[in-house]
């Protein structure tokens, strides 16, 4: 991926006003989710998005705009006791 390809709040003087917030928020609520859920990674081929196990848990596909993982991740989450 060319330098700079992927600049999701801009640069530079004409930057988003708003990326700071919106990295905050992020943070909050991920530390927030990992203290409530259990996050793993899933098999390729658990199958599509939105698929309950019968553990209760939830398999969720997530394209992440990384090279590493150009078509996604499944990740089952499971709410902790």
């Amino acid at each position: 991926m060319p330098k700079l390809a992927w600049m999701p709040f801009g640069a530079g003087h004409r930057s988003c006003i708003g990326g700071s917030l919106a990295l905050s928020e992020a943070r909050t609520v991920l530390a927030t989710l990992v203290q409530s859920f259990q996050l793993e990674l899933a098999l390729a081929s658990a199958g599509p998005s939105g698929i309950h196990n019968e553990d209760g848990s939830l398999d969720v596909h997530y394209v992440f705009t990384i090279v590493t993982y150009p078509k996604g991740l499944t990740i089952r989450v499971k709410k902790l006791a």
